[in-house]
Order: C-alpha cells, then structure tokens, then sequence
C-alpha cells in the first residue's frame, strides 16, 4: 500500500500544506478534486472528504464513513490526517 501512496504523494502533501494556510497547495488540492468529480463514486467521495479537511474536520470516522476502509482513498485520508499530526510523515512518501 505505501508504493501506491506514493503515486498521491504531491496530492496527500498539498492537503497537508493547504490546511496550514498555503495558498497554492490548496489550488493544487482544487484542480485535483475537479477530476476526482469526474471518476467513479469512490473519487467523488475522497473529493467531498478532502473538502471537509480543508474545512477543519479530522475525525477518521466521519472522513471515511463512506469509503471502503480497506481502500486506497481511506488510506490517503489516514495519511493526511497523519500528516497533519506530524508532516514529516509525508515527506517520505515525496522521497523516492
């Protein structure tokens, strides 16, 4: 699982940075969640999760209520949230 987060590294990354108030991470976070809108349910739904980070929730719960919690968009929400806990966890998966 930890290879295929890091194809969503920048996008895991830019959530982080968009939370603590950095402008263009967080129109990167925008256009990526455009195309998510476009794909199936599974990435409408991490869309909508994204946005209520960007909004302030952090419950995992609440986050990946409608997620498959075994998923890949559950894991990326479960990566965000610890990023956003400690953002040097992401920088590893930025490393290659």
């Amino acid at each position: 699982m930890r290879y295929e987060l890091r194809q969503y590294g920048q996008l895991i990354a830019a959530v982080v940075a968009a939370t603590r108030g950095n402008v263009k991470a967080k129109k990167f976070v925008k256009y990526h969640q455009n195309a998510m809108g476009q794909g199936r349910s599974d990435w409408r739904l991490l869309a909508d999760a994204l946005d209520c980070i960007l909004a302030g929730e952090r419950d995992e719960n609440a986050l990946c209520g409608s997620l498959d919690k075994t998923g890949i968009q559950a894991e990326i929400i479960r990566t965000i949230l610890s990023g956003i806990e400690n953002p040097r966890t992401v920088k590893t998966l930025l490393e290659s």
